[in-house]
């Protein structure tokens, strides 16, 4: 983990398994550039406000689940993007 990163351990090892995605890899998600990223009012709280990114981690297009703590970044979910998510990557590509 960098010091910009940080999740569960047993989260990433469940989330790993559920969804064969490692949080190491969903925080390269972060240096894609052109990245779509929204606030998610669904699952957000009053002192945790929670965001989404689809983006791609250098192989494959990811959508990732985090919220920030403390100046870092927190994984909480990650998983392959599906078609929906893909096209709205494609369409944030589009301006």
């Amino acid at each position: 983990m960098t010091s910009r990163y940080e999740w569960d351990e047993d989260k990433n090892d469940r989330n790993l398994r559920a969804h064969g995605v490692a949080f190491p890899e969903a925080i390269k998600v972060f240096d894609d550039l052109g990245a779509a990223e929204e606030y998610d009012a669904t699952h957000s709280t009053y002192d945790e406000p929670r965001y989404s990114r689809i983006g791609f981690s250098g192989t494959r297009l990811l959508f990732v689940v985090f919220t920030v703590r403390q100046g870092k970044t927190r994984i909480i979910h990650a998983r392959k993007a599906d078609r929906v998510m893909e096209k709205i990557y494609v369409k944030h590509q589009k301006g």
